[in-house]
């Protein structure tokens, strides 16, 4: 039973671990629980709020609790909500949902701020006590008809093309989705190809393409059906994203999970990607699987295990997956937000290190490069009869012409971007909107060979500091903010050297939180 079991939602990033327990101490000393409760029965999920506030909730005799923490000055601002007792203690026991739970859970998803306590406390326990395989399979297939199917298999002007995407479980610096697309346009010249190309939010710590795009003026996803379809037909790739009735239970899910630190749940990531695929299925399916600690998998055992389940859900569903693995240790760029992963990413599809003042890892530029590649020619090959060896080469081919750069400039006129703001992107011109960028630079603090780099602390930093995520249940945001790595892992730097540079529209107040970013020896 879970009665008893204290649930504290706390940032990582704002408050060590001592700062925890005394934050959650002085709120049972004004009475906010009414039971004791010591370090070693507390159970906590970390998790970030927004800029200036904590979360702790907890769930006492069948009422879950959320309190809202001023961290400034903390007081109480209570929600209580009946929770209900069938869902908590089946999912606590390990038993097997009802018909009428999966139901319920779906219409709470599609009004998410009117239930975000309820959904909260159901994220919460999944993620702590995990779902049955029956009922994950269950849950993805009840998401995927939260709202429309949009099967553009069925259309008669695509049916002689094979539709393909790539989709991924996360990381952070990631930018496969703004490259890979303008490849295979490329590559659709000589294979009757089309893709529906799925991106998504900013998520947790690791970014969004959908943010990404969103950053350059006039970009616009077409809404999913005849308009897609329309984008297909003109430019073999639409980039598509779970708007108006597809998928809506997930695009609400996707945005909650992202604050309630419930995103690194197996049960609810399977469901999550493989629930979109069904809303809008292709023939051919590549899952780009990210594992390690700066991921949501933690380990290469967990990836293959995610895989495994996604794929039979999949394949029941008439959807072909494959799977590429990644160990996503080391990062594998040198930009962390929209803004700047977009001009990174240009910088490989034009094989240059450089953006107006903005200078990027060459090495870096050659991986992410070397990774499109591999998915592009892996996904390729599977339906063709062309060898992965022969793809990648005309990949390689198309990227030294420029003709990556080339497509890319014609998806983004496919997509409602003006010629001018093209003009800019060729010319590695600025094109941000509202006040200029100011840097910040992150220094080192004694002299020394660089240990480790902690993206996942970069990627909070990011996303909830800078505000460079986006999220319904956020104030504020903005695509423009973002961070520079300037220096690698094994490198020696000496005290005072640039170590990371800081990009932002706001004043600063928060650069001491900089300073996990990097381990020195």
């Amino acid at each position: 039973m879970i009665t008893n079991t204290l649930y504290g939602l706390i940032s990582s990033s704002k408050v060590n671990l001592n700062e925890k327990f005394a934050l959650l101490l002085k709120a049972f000393d004004q009475g906010i629980c009414p039971e004791t409760i010591t370090s070693l029965a507390c159970t906590f999920v970390i998790s970030s709020k927004n800029d200036n506030q904590v979360v702790i909730s907890w769930i006492k005799d069948n009422v879950c609790e959320l309190v809202f923490f001023e961290i400034d000055n903390l007081h109480r601002i209570l929600y209580l909500n009946q929770f209900p007792d069938d869902i908590r203690n089946r999912i606590a026991n390990k038993k097997a949902w009802l018909s009428k739970d999966f139901t319920d859970f779906i219409k709470y998803s599609l009004n998410p701020k009117h239930h975000s306590i309820l959904l909260t406390s159901i994220l919460v326990l999944i993620k702590e006590y995990g779902l049955n395989d029956n009922d994950i399979k269950k849950l993805t297939i009840q998401m995927a008809n939260s709202g429309k199917q949009y099967n553009y298999m069925e259309s008669a002007d695509l049916s002689d093309k094979i539709l393909l995407r790539r989709y991924p479980t996360g990381g952070v610096s990631e930018k496969t989705a703004l490259i890979m697309p303008s490849l295979l346009k490329c590559l659709s010249r000589k294979f009757k190809i089309a893709s529906p190309f799925l991106v998504a939010k900013t998520l947790s710590f690791t970014g969004g393409t959908w943010d990404k795009l969103n950053c350059i003026p006039g970009f616009s996803f077409p809404l999913p059906g005849q308009e897609s379809i329309e984008k297909l037909v003109q430019g073999s790739v639409c980039m598509t994203v779970t708007k108006g009735d597809y998928n809506p239970s997930d695009n609400n899910l996707y945005q909650l999970r992202s604050i309630t630190n419930t995103v690194n749940s197996l049960p609810l990531i399977v469901s999550s990607i493989a629930s979109k695929q069904i809303a809008n299925p292709v023939h051919q399916l590549l899952l780009d699987i990210r594992y390690g600690e700066n991921t949501f998998l933690k380990s290469k055992k967990e990836a293959v295990k995610f895989f495994k389940i996604t794929k039979s859900i999949l394949e029941n569903n008439d959807i072909n997956s494959i799977a590429e693995y990644t160990n996503s240790e080391i990062l594998t760029g040198s930009s962390i937000g929209n803004y700047l992963e977009v001009l990174e990413a240009v910088c490989v599809m034009k094989n240059q290190t450089s953006y107006s003042s903005y200078i990027f890892d060459q090495n870096g530029i050659d991986v992410q490069r070397d990774l499109v590649i591999d998915f592009t020619s892996t996904i390729i090959s599977s339906f063709s009869n062309v060898d992965k060896r022969d793809v990648s080469i005309t990949c390689r081919e198309h990227f030294a012409k420029g003709d990556v750069f080339e497509s890319f400039k014609d998806l983004l006129l496919n997509h409602g971007v003006s010629q001018n703001t093209i003009s800019l992107i060729e010319g590695d011109k600025e094109f941000v909107r509202g006040n200029p960028l100011t840097e910040y630079q992150i220094k080192a603090e004694k002299n020394g060979t660089i240990r480790s780099i902690n993206t996942r602390n970069i990627g909070e930093y990011v996303n909830f500091f800078l505000s460079a995520g986006t999220n319904m249940f956020s104030k504020s945001s903005n695509y423009y903010n973002g961070v520079i790595i300037n220096k690698q892992i094994n490198q020696t730097v000496k005290k005072g050297d640039k170590m990371a540079t800081i990009h932002s529209q706001n004043k600063i107040n928060n650069i001491h939180l900089t300073k996990s970013f990097f381990e020195i020896y």
